[in-house]
């Protein structure tokens, strides 16, 4: 199977390059191509075959990486999920869990534990190898979305969709020499995967964190020169450079999506860490839609990006009719099978094309640039002034007083729609003198209300889940 195939391919020409490295463990390409031959023995001898569905649950994303790509080569169908998504198991239709633990909770998925001797030599015969594997129509990788984007589902990813979203990933990937790659968002995402697979195709490193202190001292330990993360990440990384000595000096480009970002924040990201920022709009369900650096879009708020080559975006009215150019509207995106659920266990689905609504609302220049205005289910009306709440909790993040922040729309106890802000302090806050502070930047979107929590409930790609804090505060 060719995604495997590259990576042993770069372990027999360069065995001792570093393919990736997570806290203090550094893996070479040829140490990956051993592991994967040795991982995909002993899963066909635990009975996973061609065409199966197979999850992964393991704490060690180099481990992750391994199982994926040897189940890869076996033609079978996988998804990296997390230890928060195993209640929604069943959906994916998995018939085992490949995880290095006793976990509970599969349900009737069969489990398969991965142990350390697991990447050890094994006399174990080899699994069959064969084309059809790499049929461009043929389903390699699917995942879970939380819903941010419409309802939740599982989305598939087929072999040519995911070589088209590798090469888009180096369209948008603006920095000259790149080695050392650091990926903030996971595997379970598939921005994640494909990033995963394009440092792995190129022969480059890709170092894993899962904390900004754990971020700041691979970045400084390893000299990584890209980052791929969410903004929450990101500062994440700032907060972590407040308090753990350490330097991003080798930082040369970060790649960002998953929320809308200010000036503001881009400033103190451009003072910190690097120059170079490259902002991309997407979705699991149509891929990379709109990307660009952020100084192409700093000038124009909610800018996101222009629309990529071969992308189709449309902005429409309530009734599905296109809208004038620059006209506010619903955003949809001409994306294969229409963003349409995966229905667990078929190999060739139907990927015809079709629109897809991600509940966006936005407008289009003529020369491309997408702008984003808000959500259809989350833009905050105060007073006849509407905005998105992403504005206001990058706002108030940039305080050093508070860890996260996520404004919502809620009802007042007088009937009256009102702005609440959740944060989780670092330090104590007066919720009255934040209230001010954010009036004298704000002052066309009061705030009502300000509630302490423990965390912002948030998916795995760092965008705030509004829906699950709303029910959690306000009922």
């Amino acid at each position: 199977m060719i995604f495997a195939e590259t990576a042993m391919f770069q372990g027999r020409t360069t065995p001792h390059r570093p393919a990736m490295i997570w806290a203090d463990r550094v893996v070479t390409y040829g140490m990956v191509a051993d592991g994967v031959d040795w991982v995909s023995r002993r899963l066909h001898a635990a009975g996973i075959r061609a065409g199966d569905t197979v999850a992964i649950l393991v704490d060690n994303p180099i481990r992750d990486v391994i199982a994926t790509l040897a189940l890869l080569q076996m033609g079978v169908v996988s998804a990296s999920i997390r230890v928060d998504q195993l209640a929604d198991l069943g959906r994916l239709g998995a018939t085992a869990v490949v995880t290095s633990s006793t976990t509970v909770g599969l349900g009737p998925a069969r489990r398969v534990v991965m142990g350390d001797d697991w990447f050890g030599p094994t006399d174990l015969a080899r699994p069959p190898d064969k084309r059809e594997f790499d049929d461009a129509g043929r389903v390699c990788r699917i995942a879970m979305t939380s819903g941010t984007t419409g309802t939740p589902k599982i989305v598939a990813a087929t072999v040519g969709e995911t070589h088209a979203r590798i090469r888009t990933n180096i369209t948008c990937h603006w920095c000259d020499g790149s080695s050392r790659n650091l990926l903030l968002v996971g595997t379970s995402i598939l921005w994640g995967f494909n990033e995963v697979l394009r440092s792995l195709q190129s022969g480059a490193t890709m170092c894993f964190a899962s904390s900004g202190e754990e971020a700041l001292r691979v970045i400084d330990m390893f000299k990584v020169d890209s980052i791929f993360a969410a903004p929450q990440q990101i500062r994440a990384l700032m907060t972590a450079m407040d308090d753990t000595p350490g330097t991003c000096e080798s930082v040369k480009f970060i790649g960002m999506a998953g929320s809308l970002i200010t000036p503001v924040f881009a400033d103190e990201v451009q003072r910190r860490i690097c120059r170079t920022i490259a902002i991309s709009y997407g979705s699991t369900e149509a891929g990379k839609t709109a990307a660009a650096p952020f100084e192409r879009l700093r000038a124009t708020a909610g800018a996101v990006g222009y629309v990529l080559p071969g992308r189709r975006v449309e902005i429409v009215d309530d009734n599905d009719q296109p809208v004038p150019a620059e006209a506010e509207g619903r955003v949809r995106i001409l994306a294969v099978a229409g963003g349409r659920p995966y229905r667990p266990g078929e190999l060739y689905p139907d990927r015809r094309e079709d629109w897809f609504y991600p509940g966006d609302l936005g407008r289009l220049r003529t020369d491309g640039l997408l702008i984003i205005t808000g959500r259809s289910d989350e833009v905050i009306n105060a007073g006849g002034n509407k905005i998105a709440p992403d504005r206001i909790d990058q706002m108030v993040a940039q305080r050093r007083d508070v860890v996260d922040a996520a404004a919502f729309g809620a009802m007042g106890a007088s009937g009256v729609p009102e702005v609440w802000l959740a944060i989780v302090p670092r330090l104590p806050v007066d919720p009255e003198a934040l209230i001010a502070w954010c009036e004298e930047r704000l002052p066309e979107v009061p705030i009502n209300r300000v509630i302490e929590i423990a965390a912002i409930p948030r998916n795995g790609m760092g965008k705030v889940e509004r829906g699950k804090l709303k029910a959690q505060l306000a009922g």
